[in-house]
């Protein structure tokens, strides 16, 4: 059973400390009176908290587990194919020159689709005569046909003279280069049709933008970044031990890059409520795992692949019941793990790479006197007039553990002053409804006039129940019912 559920629990026992409940100073009272002070039914599921990272299922027999969750992802590994940036002008330096097409990483693409932008030439010549001018980039075709326009440069009456193209759109232009570059061809003439060579060309785009590429990247790492998982189950332990049956983590990435990766889990690190630092220790651990991955034939699928770690392969279940509360990973993904200089891969501009790891704590459990403790700050808890008390607690508790519960009284100094109890605990046994008097008299309320706090201690036990484990459901819950009688 959850710390973080017993802790809800006991804060739920003394309700008489809520701001929604005044002391008894502030009531003008005279006479015998009776106050409801809790009326609750608890379910393991109503006490915690979910969010983005913590979620409470149940599992296909009605198990109730906890699932905290993360998500380690990679910005680079996202960004294979990134637009590339104008950098001016790019100079066309002969009749025919040459402009690498520069990706990220060592992605070296021979096939592309481009998906947008604009490209547009500018032609200077020195000489006061017309030039006709025929331009092709080889590498660029569309509808089966290359990249090529025509343009007439004509004189100005002064030189040199300059002129600029039209911006042609580049979306839907197929690029193959074994070269993982644009040549840049052209040929001018001049009034005699003689070939010539202008002063100055030049090609300018804004930004380079690819719908598909395909080509081939070198053996390449990224670091998987992401946050720890903070665990919240063992927050208020004091003592016994709590012995969980199966906890296991799964890794889940899911992708669509048609590249063989690999996923390397360098570490896990399991970190106890004291600060211990334990790895897990598994065949899994400081390997590469090959993912399943699309093929040419299924550009735009994601394929999932499931790496998990239970019992069957890891110490997790040793580790875990040492009371945990941080588990930490160091992962990394490596594109073409061979680093295979013939392979061909391919990634498009909605390609993806996320990894979740999840983190599942089924309640099937062994409890052996485990003792936890919440204290809570008290105030004017008894007033000045009272003559007698008497609590009255109901409980029934469906949940397969016995569970000993004790309230001790400390001052200001935090030395405990009274067990409301004494010697003799209420015991909440399951599947039993039960009702407990306890009756305070006059002195022992005047020795509590000073306490600053209240202690509440459960203590939980399966054994009496079960030699086994044992396992908690969602439907499962305590009753608690707390009725306050006093003589004024």
């Amino acid at each position: 059973m959850s710390m973080h559920y017993f802790k809800a629990l006991l804060f739920l026992s003394l309700v008489i400390s809520s701001c929604t409940v005044p002391t008894l100073d502030e009531v003008d009272l005279d006479g015998e009176y009776a106050v409801p002070l809790i009326n609750s039914k608890v379910s393991i599921g109503d006490l915690f908290e979910e969010g983005s990272d913590l979620k409470i299922i149940a599992l296909q027999d009605g198990t109730l587990s906890l699932q905290y969750h993360e998500e380690l992802i990679s910005e680079s590994i996202n960004q294979l194919l990134p637009s590339i940036p104008s950098i001016g002008e790019v100079e066309i330096i002969d009749t025919v020159s040459y402009f690498p097409i520069a990706t990220n990483g060592q992605f070296i693409l021979s096939k592309a689709l481009l998906s947008g932008d604009e490209m547009r030439f500018r032609y200077t010549h020195d000489k006061d005569e017309d030039v006709s001018v025929h331009l092709k980039i080889p590498e660029l075709t569309k509808d089966g046909k290359i990249f090529e326009f025509d343009y007439d440069l004509l004189s100005t009456g002064t030189v040199p003279f300059t002129a600029f193209t039209e911006s042609f759109d580049l979306a839907g232009y197929e690029f193959n280069s074994e070269e993982n570059q644009l040549t840049f061809i052209y040929d001018a003439r001049n009034p005699q049709n003689e070939r010539i060579k202008l002063s100055f060309a030049a090609m300018s785009f804004n930004l380079l933008k690819f719908e598909y590429g395909e080509g081939n990247l070198q053996r390449t790492t990224y670091k998987l970044n992401g946050d720890s998982i903070a665990l919240t189950l063992f927050d208020a332990w004091q003592s016994g031990m709590v012995e969980f049956e199966n906890p296991f983590i799964s890794f889940e990435l899911e992708h669509s890059y048609g590249f063989p990766i690999s996923l390397r889990i360098n570490e896990v690190t399991l970190s106890t409520i004291d600060n211990t630092r334990k790895a897990l220790v598994s065949d899994q651990v400081d390997k590469e795992i090959a993912l399943n991955y699309p093929g040419f034939s299924q550009v735009g699928e994601s394929f999932v692949t499931s790496i998990p770690f239970d019992n069957s392969n890891s110490n997790i279940r040793t580790l875990f019941n040492e009371q945990i509360g941080l588990i930490e990973y160091d992962v990394d993904a490596i594109i073409n793990p061979d680093d295979d200089a013939e392979l061909k891969g391919y990634v498009t501009d909605e390609s993806f790479f996320t990894l979740n790891v999840d983190l599942f704590v089924p309640f099937v459990q062994k409890i052996t006197e485990l003792r936890i403790q919440d204290t809570i700050d008290i105030e004017n808890l008894f007033p000045e007039e009272f003559s007698a008390l008497e609590f009255k607690i109901i409980t029934q508790n469906e949940y397969p553990v016995n569970i000993s519960l004790d309230f001790i009284f400390l001052d200001e100094n935090d030395q405990e002053m009274e067990r409301l109890l004494g010697n003799n605990p209420l015991i909440i046994e399951p599947t039993q409804a039960k009702t407990r008097f306890i009756n305070l008299e006059a002195s022992k309320i005047l020795h509590l006039k000073n306490a600053k706090k209240i202690v509440v201690e459960p203590i939980f036990d399966s054994s009496a129940i079960s030699e086994d484990f044992v396992r908690f459901s969602t439907d499962q819950f305590l009753d608690l019912k707390v009725g306050l009688k006093f003589k004024i």
